[in-house]
């Protein structure tokens, strides 16, 4: 074979020193430029041309979505009106820029709308989603209750829930906490499984789909939860029959570091919070907290000694 010539010798270099790879979604700037765009959008033409300045802006894909996914989080509130039997949007995307509130259909309409005017095929997922203590007492799979998104990316399937991301509402809905959780841009669909069932199982988007009785089965998680990484945790069932002075012993996998944990029940006011630390157990970290009331209540529980993370309901004779 002949020597190549320079051009050719320096293009088979630089494509092995990795400078024809691609670079990494700058998340930051997208998140940046939809911080930016603080002027309310309420009519279609209005968003239809944002949506075409950041197509132009920006030159992967990923950024994109990322760009959609932080603005619609920032500039919907949740809206804790009725919401349609099964998930149904019942607003049009006029209303819903209008009002600048809406239920989590709503979310998935405008995700779905923003993304497929950008060329991206997106698709609404309906199904079930565990997020307060109520949901504990079911014994049965409720109708669906929540929606959320997947969007096709460079050939794959991610998946999106931007509702969620954009705070959270009280257990009974009478307030609503603003604050953007990133975690719900294109989770580890293991994780996302935890809170959320689609009603095509398909959609979990995960080898070994989670069956409806183990999702009932789980306890209640919430963010801090998430942003701890964790990997396993034990107890695996979010209903705890137990007597007075059991040990339950808690146990989380994750990479990042654990020092506090805090154990408190909102509904048993004669039991003061417990403060501790963990102790460290190979690839975890391991609690033992002793029930110290009888009763049908719930735990709290902090990974971090401050934000529930977890909630379980304890069943003690």
């Amino acid at each position: 074979m002949p020597r190549p010539s320079f051009p050719l010798c320096l293009m088979m270099i630089l494509f092995c020193t990795g400078s024809f790879a691609q670079r990494a979604p700058d998340y930051e700037k997208a998140d940046r430029f939809a911080r930016e765009l603080s002027a309310p959008i309420s009519e279609l033409s209005a968003l239809d041309s944002m949506l075409e300045r950041a197509g132009k802006m920006f030159s992967l894909p990923e950024e994109k979505v990322r760009f959609v996914f932080t603005w619609i989080a920032l500039n919907l509130e949740y809206d804790c009106g009725i919401e349609a039997p099964g998930g149904a949007s019942v607003q049009s995307i006029e209303n819903i820029l209008k009002n600048r509130r809406s239920t989590c259909s709503g979310y998935s309409s405008l995700i779905n709308y923003a993304l497929k005017q950008l060329g991206f095929e997106s698709i609404a997922i309906r199904g079930v989603a565990k997020t307060a203590r109520r949901d504990l007492y079911w014994q049965y799979l409720p109708r669906p209750n929540h929606a959320w998104n997947a969007v096709k990316v460079n050939g794959e399937w991610k998946l999106l829930d931007a509702n969620w991301a954009s705070g959270e509402a009280s257990e009974n809905c009478d307030t609503v906490i603003r604050s953007f959780s990133p975690f719900y841009f294109f989770p580890d669909p293991e994780m996302l499984a935890l809170s959320h069932l689609p009603t095509d199982s398909s959609w979990q988007l995960i080898s070994q789909p989670v069956d409806p009785q183990t999702f009932l089965s789980r306890p209640i998680f919430h963010d801090p939860y998430y942003e701890k990484k964790v990997s396993a945790f034990i107890p695996a069932t979010g209903i705890l029959k137990v007597k007075k002075n059991d040990l339950v012993r808690f146990r989380f996998n994750t990479a990042v570091p654990l020092d506090r944990i805090a154990i408190w029940s909102d509904d048993k006011k004669g039991l003061s919070p417990e403060f501790g630390r963990f102790s460290r157990v190979n690839n975890g970290y391991e609690y033992s907290y002793r029930v110290r009331e009888t009763g049908d209540y719930f735990l709290n529980v902090s990974l971090d000694a401050n934000r529930t993370a977890i909630i379980y309901r304890i069943m003690a004779d």
